[in-house]
Formats: structure tokens, sequence, C-alpha cells
């Protein structure tokens, strides 16, 4: 492969990187801001009486941030998956 193609390519590849890691950045931040969130619903739940109706709206709220906390965490593998990729990609190009 001549220089002018292997160099295109690593920065192609430089470039998706450095993409898929600002998207990783971005799912950690929110992955902070959600864990905060979820620990203020589960304190503001224990001064209610269980099975309340209120009780039961948090209840609600902490389980759906759960949910999205979990198809982050698989966004996130998703990315991860996708640098191997880059990675073993590069290597054949060099």
């Amino acid at each position: 492969m001549g220089i002018v193609t292997s160099t295109v390519y690593q920065q192609q590849y430089s470039s998706m990187r450095e993409d898929i890691k600002y998207k990783m950045d971005l799912i950690g931040q929110t992955k902070v801001n959600l864990t905060g969130q979820i620990t203020e619903l589960v304190n503001s739940a224990t001064d209610l009486e269980p099975g309340s109706p209120m009780a039961k709206q948090l209840q609600a709220r902490i389980e759906k941030l759960h949910q999205l906390e979990k198809r982050l965490e698989m966004q996130l593998a998703a990315y991860q998956a996708q640098l191997k990729s880059i990675d073993e990609a590069e290597q054949h190009v060099q």
C-alpha cells in the first residue's frame, strides 16, 4: 500500500477513534448524572410511606433511570467494540 493511501487511512482511523472516544466520554458524564439523580430519588423515597402514590411514582422513576443506565452500558460496550475494530483495521494498514 502506498504511503499516501496509508496516511489517509490512518487519518480516517484517528478521526473515527476520537469521535468514538468523545461519545464514550459523554456517556460517562451522563452515567455520573444518572447516578446522582438515582441517589437523590432513593433518598427522597426513604422519607415516604412505602406503598404511597408518591413512593410508587419515585420507584417507577428510579426504575426508568436504571433502564436508561443499562442502555448506556450497552452503547458503551458497542463503542468499545468499534474501537477494537478500528485498532485491528489500523494494524492491517501499517
